[in-house]
């Protein structure tokens, strides 16, 4: 049931036609929309599974494209693990993310083999969440 829910949150986000009625658009740093979420009381063990229909552009696949950043602007150093060509794993930090913090998850568009190139959707998304 944990691994569905996790899934179903992770093709929220993901998925164009699902983010409609859950996301607002904002401004990051360099001026580009992006797809906004938030999510509160996550396990400080949190791994983030996400899945992408069409596949995973696994030439992308760094701390550039996916990356999660403390409520100081610092860098958290998760560990990115492509479980299949539809499904990437951010795993928590070694000890975990610190508890009672917030952290922004941010995805580049172009990981999804679907979207890659697609300039009519927002560059990234990012996922908001405080652990509990």
């Amino acid at each position: 049931m944990k691994k569905k829910l996790v899934a179903l949150c992770a093709l929220t986000f993901v998925g164009i036609g699902s983010y409609v009625g859950y996301s607002t658009l904002t401004k990051d740093n360099d001026k580009q929309l992006d797809i906004h979420m938030t999510q509160s009381n996550v396990s400080p063990n949190k791994e983030w599974v996400i899945n992408f229909d069409h596949g995973i552009n696994e030439k992308i696949v760094n701390e550039k494209s996916i990356y999660v950043q403390d409520e100081e602007g610092n860098r958290v150093p998760v560990s990115l693990k492509i479980s299949d060509p539809q499904t990437l794993i951010v795993k928590s930090p070694n000890g975990g993310y610190q508890k009672g913090k917030t952290y922004d998850l941010y995805i580049n568009r172009d990981l999804d083999l679907e979207h890659v190139g697609n300039e009519k959707l927002p560059k990234q998304y990012h996922i908001q969440f405080s652990t509990m």
